[in-house]
């Protein structure tokens, strides 16, 4: 009977050996089989068969180990997520709109139309024109300035329709008129002018003054002194003819240098004015041819 129980106990040795993860409970001092206590593992199973007992001999088969193979882990790979890349946003691009120009409207040039100029109605006799400034070139003022006091002396000369107040008036319509012609003269290094060729006592003197862009004096010219400068009557101030007059050096109303005068001649009864030139010519009178008609023949 001791040999029963030792084989079992070879046995269950040799089953412990093949399968760590089995226990052998063997309870001593019982005829009872030996309970194994199976452990399953995860990756294999260990099935005991039962033992057949016999009167002599009690032969237990073999343990049949049981392998299971583990199960294939099927690792399912996520589904690549097919995204659909957004469409590009196209923003368009408001189309520039030309702002159209303004219409330039051009108004046409008024047509210069020359005006003829107002004839000077008399003839200055240089003699009274004269006699007048002689007498009157200390009277009269502060009533009666430059402007006024040299129209006086035109008017008791014959001409009628030129009388100014205002100097810069005044240059104007003698320089407009066909009565005459206007001459620039430059003031002398000493302050004196020289006249043009062509002057004669009478003719009238208009002082520029390139600050003010007026005339701002009048004189009448009365001839040269020995060295040819000029001689002249006026008022404010009172000048008469005993010496070359003197022409400030700047303007008394705003002391811009003085630097050229206006001189107007008048033409007398036998020149005539040539336009565009400064000296006046004489005009010849041409012989009048008288045809005599011829006798008319009779058939």
């Amino acid at each position: 009977m001791k040999r029963l129980y030792i084989l079992p106990f070879l046995l269950s040795v040799v089953i412990l050996l093949t399968s760590c993860d089995s226990k052998i409970i063997i309870i001593p001092g019982t005829s009872q089989q030996p309970t194994y206590e199976q452990t399953t593992s995860p990756q294999s199973t260990t099935q005991t068969l039962p033992v057949t007992t016999t009167d002599d001999t009690t032969t237990t088969a073999p343990a049949q180990t049981t392998t299971t193979a583990p199960a294939q882990t099927t690792t399912t790979t996520p589904a690549q997520s097919t995204a659909t890349a957004p469409a590009p946003v196209i923003t368009a691009t408001p189309t520039a709109t030309a702002t159209p120009k303004p219409t330039t409207t051009t108004t046409p040039k008024p047509t210069a139309t020359t005006q003829p100029p107002i004839p000077v109605e008399g003839k200055l006799d240089r003699d009274r024109a004269m006699e007048y400034a002689e007498k009157n070139w200390n009277k009269g003022f502060p009533t009666i300035l430059c402007a006024e006091f040299t129209s006086r002396c035109l008017k008791f000369g014959g001409i009628e329709n030129v009388y100014y107040t205002s100097s810069t008036q005044m240059f104007m319509r003698l320089k407009d008129s066909n009565a005459g012609i206007m001459k620039k003269v430059y003031i002398n290094a000493d302050h004196t002018a020289t006249p043009p060729p062509y002057a004669k006592p009478g003719d009238v003197i208009f002082i520029y003054c390139p600050g003010e862009g007026l005339m701002i004096h009048t004189m009448i010219y009365a001839g040269v002194d020995e060295k040819g400068r000029i001689k002249a009557y006026s008022h404010n101030p009172w000048v008469s003819n005993e010496k070359a007059y003197v022409f400030e050096y700047g303007c008394y109303s705003c002391g811009t240098k003085l630097t050229y005068i206006e001189f107007f001649h008048f033409y007398d009864s036998h020149t005539v004015a040539q336009t565009g030139t400064e000296n006046p010519t004489t005009q010849t009178p041409k012989p009048t041819t008288t045809t005599t008609p011829k006798p008319v023949t009779t058939v």
